[in-house]
């Protein structure tokens, strides 16, 4: 696999649809491994849109699937489900600190767009938020 950028790692998350991205973070923050039926209860979608989810993760080899066992994420999905994550706290905060936004909400507004902000935007609301340390776009897994 070659390495890639945060750049990189972020415009090939963005491409990904709202259902590949929710799986993908789902599997991140259950901590790898899981069963596709549990994912689909846990997300509520239909087992077989779990099942094309997968297959397309498959093809992009975003994930690694024992069928009937489970299927866990690759490091490229790892690296990419972290960076997302990391968007999604330096936006909350912002929203929370900057914008003056209740935490819930702040929370609820960052899960939104931190799938879709690029690391240029993320970098610049991290510098408005004072004494901020949680460094944006520098994934190490």
């Amino acid at each position: 696999m070659i390495e890639m950028t945060d750049k990189q790692i972020t415009d090939e998350f963005l491409k990904l649809g709202d259902k590949d991205k929710s799986v993908i973070i789902y599997i991140y923050e259950l901590g790898n491994p899981a069963k596709p039926g549990y994912i689909s209860k846990q997300l509520k979608l239909p087992h077989s849109t779990i099942n094309s989810v997968i297959k397309r993760l498959v093809d992009k080899e975003l994930v690694n699937w024992k069928e009937y066992v489970h299927v866990e994420l690759t490091p490229l999905a790892n690296k990419m489900a972290a960076h997302h994550l990391k968007h999604h706290i330096i936006i909350h905060h912002y929203f929370e600190h900057e914008l003056d936004l209740s935490s819930e909400d702040a929370h609820a507004e960052g899960l939104r767009i931190a799938g879709v902000i690029s690391c240029n935007t993320v970098l610049q609301m991290e510098s408005k938020i004072p004494n901020c340390d949680l460094t944006p776009c520098t994934v190490y897994l």
